[in-house]
């Protein structure tokens, strides 16, 4: 059985590791990770990166119902089940991640 990624225990190893060098850059990947950035595929990849002034984020999937990239415009449409609080706090953390992008996520309800 695969194991997935959990977040907290690898903020709860940085914990641990007091002290240690480098975990700003293990800070900065998990910052990236949370804006949807999956990190390079290759070493061209990794030589492209090295070169640009601002961070792009890399290898980004964006599964939106509807999204017009040239407008930065985003439209979400929310069924019955979007009334549940977990939903409803897991599409508030999307949506932030999605503005500070650039986006602009519109919600429809039913």
């Amino acid at each position: 059985m695969g194991r997935s990624f959990d977040e907290r225990a690898v903020r709860a190893a940085m914990g641990r590791a007091n002290g240690r060098r480098h975990l700003h850059r293990l800070e900065r990947a998990l910052a990236l990770r949370a804006q949807g950035s999956a990190g390079t595929r290759s070493a061209k990849e990794d030589a492209f990166l090295a070169g640009q002034v601002v961070e792009p984020l890399v290898n980004t999937k964006i599964e939106v119902d509807f999204h017009w990239p040239g407008k930065n415009r985003i439209v979400e449409i929310d069924g019955h089940g979007h009334a549940r609080r977990a939903t409803r706090a897991n599409d508030a953390h999307r949506d932030a991640l999605l503005g500070a992008c650039g986006w602009t996520v519109e919600r429809v309800s039913r």
